[in-house]
């Protein structure tokens, strides 16, 4: 089993040659791809130096963006797992054969690290973030989330294949985004508890916007969820009553026009319309939908 790593970075050069080191020093490692998300300083230098393919952005991404060029990059190639981790040595890569194992043991198609059971040593305002929006991302996507926001993670190249990429966000939030993914594709998801080491840089991020936007991420895919497992029968289903209501709607104004022998108030006419016209639109969308659920579907299988 071949397993790549992929290492989003931005700014790094202290710390980015010891995480490739480590991370090949695995023997179940065969290739450790670094991401250079347009650092100002000698992050890709350094990652090169120690043994890693870099790739590089001609401008700053996002952290998500790294990630999806990483997974591209090891679809082009023979690997057969991809393992992501960070790059400012947040991760212990001696942990990638536990995730592994997961995968050959048929336990699951993709995994997740899970920092709860050590919860206590992160802050509290990080310990209580992390719950939030774990506790939202399992109300999302029905799986059994422990930490959503860890971005230690192993997945085969089949599951990744399954995956469409362009919906992932390119910012922070791209590990709700591909739990979603996951959801909706039906990959196995497994949650392996793993350690975090802290004390590397100051983190830049603000808990309240981080908060906000990973909302929104996950308020997005909630919507798209219920598209794509219930689209047909949302639209087709009020489609239907549109036209039911406008249908019976537009018989008694009918009566009221052939009673008055003229059409003496517009308003109504026009409401008819607008439901009828709106309730075949909606089943139209509906079996749409269905369509390119399906089509998606075929393509990325």
């Amino acid at each position: 089993m071949k397993v790549y790593v992929i290492i989003p970075a931005y700014n790094e050069e202290d710390r980015i040659g010891k995480v490739v080191k480590a991370a090949l020093n695995q023997n179940i490692v065969s290739k450790v791809i670094v991401v250079d998300d347009h650092s100002t300083d000698r992050t890709a230098e350094e990652a090169e130096r120690a043994g890693a393919l870099v790739l590089r952005h001609p401008r700053n991404k996002g952290v998500g963006a790294a990630v999806k060029t990483g997974y591209r990059k090891f679809l082009e190639e023979d690997g057969d797992v991809a393992v992501v981790i960070a790059a400012d040595g947040q991760h212990d890569p001696s942990e990638i054969p536990g995730f592994i194992e997961l995968i050959k043991e048929g336990k699951a198609e993709y995994v997740v690290g899970d920092r709860s059971h050590e919860a206590d040593k992160m802050s509290f305002t990080r310990r209580l973030g992390n719950r939030f929006l774990s506790w939202l991302t399992r109300r999302v996507t029905g799986l059994n989330v422990r930490d959503s926001q860890m971005g230690f993670t192993a997945i085969t190249r089949d599951a990744l294949k399954k995956i469409n990429l362009e919906y992932l966000t390119d910012k922070w939030g791209y590990p709700n985004d591909m739990l979603i993914e996951c959801a909706l594709r039906d990959i196995q998801v497994e949650f392996v508890p793993s350690k975090c080491i802290y004390g590397g840089r100051k983190s830049y991020i603000k808990l309240p916007q981080y908060i906000l936007r990973v909302g929104t991420i996950l308020f997005r895919g909630w919507m798209r969820r219920i598209y794509y497992r219930h689209g047909l029968y949302l639209f087709s289903f009020s489609g239907m009553v549109s036209l039911l209501v406008g249908i019976i709607y537009g018989i008694h104004v009918a009566i009221r026009i052939i009673k008055a022998g003229h059409v003496t108030n517009i308003e109504p006419l026009i409401f008819v319309i607008v439901l009828l016209l709106g309730g075949i639109q909606m089943i139209l969308f509906g079996f749409l939908m269905d369509m390119i659920k399906k089509v998606e579907t075929q393509v990325k299988t």
